[in-house]
């Protein structure tokens, strides 16, 4: 069964942002409610809450208002829709609300399985890749295990669903194709691509975004750059599929998710790459 999310900030979140609001040091709210670091850390980190007295001091002591440390709406911010639930559920016996609330929780459930079936049809695992390709600068090119070293969920699209790798754009040789900081799909291959193809190569163990000539020689998209013709030990080793958007990529809490559902997945991700220990 799907685990049931918030759209509000954490409980850990909300207290880090007022503490350090106000210049506190974790060491003197420590201090003050007599606990020990371990314990206020887990605060922090959403591991575990502290108990009411303890919330009702943090509220009054950073000025955190209460609906927003609990992740609840605020009593002023009740559309007209939640405030008639609202007066149907005080209207109910206690058996009533019990029902209610039973029903609730069923219905609650039965959307976070929705939502988790949602995200697990559409979501596959590639690297998201440290490796940099030249638009201008020059980069070494990563070794395999470094390429794999950090597997990430995106959601499926017509442009990444055949992609290996996340690799990251610099320079501006390749522009207006591709920009600076561009994160972009590539699909690693053995063969030459067909001219016109966009691809990830290396010369000089160095890592370069280009596009392949008529003649297979790498140009770049932006004449003021052109590509030195004195490189010719050349090897592509990926074709760029295209540029990654924000809307591919789920949040932290559907990664949380996904990584429970796809832990087999991960595993034999992580032995076929040669990651942690596996060999």
């Amino acid at each position: 069964m799907g685990t049931i999310t918030s759209i509000y900030p954490s409980f850990g979140e909300v207290l880090k942002k007022y503490r350090m609001q106000s210049g506190c040091k974790q060491s003197e709210i420590i201090e003050e409610l007599k606990v020990s670091k371990t314990t206020y850390s887990n605060w922090e980190n959403d591991i575990n809450t502290p108990g009411l007295k303890q919330i009702r001091y943090l509220c009054n002591r950073f000025n955190i208002p209460a609906h927003e440390l609990l992740g609840v709406p605020s009593p002023e911010s009740l559309t007209p829709n939640k405030k008639k639930l609202l007066e149907i559920y005080d209207s109910l016996s206690v058996s009533g609300k019990s029902l209610l609330q039973t029903i609730a929780k069923d219905m609650i459930a039965t959307e976070a399985d929705k939502h988790v079936k949602a995200i697990t049809s559409s979501a596959f695992i590639m690297s998201d890749t440290e490796q940099k390709m030249s638009a201008g600068d020059e980069f070494p090119v990563l070794d395999d295990a470094t390429l794999y070293s950090t597997p990430i969920f995106v959601r499926s699209t017509s442009e990444n669903k055949d992609a290996d790798l996340l690799m990251t754009v610099y320079g501006p040789s390749m522009e207006p194709t591709f920009h600076d900081g561009d994160r972009v799909y590539v699909k690693q291959i053995s063969y030459l691509p067909d001219p016109g193809t966009v691809v990830f190569a290396s010369f000089d163990n160095k890592a370069v975004i280009k596009r392949v000539g008529v003649d297979h020689r790498l140009l770049s998209d932006n004449p003021e750059f052109p590509f030195p013709d004195k490189h010719v030990d050349v090897h592509v080793r990926g074709i760029v599929l295209g540029i990654a958007k924000g809307s591919d990529f789920f949040s932290k809490e559907d990664v949380n998710l996904l990584a429970d559902e796809f832990s087999d997945e991960l595993k034999n991700y992580a032995k076929a790459h040669h990651l942690y220990g596996n060999e």
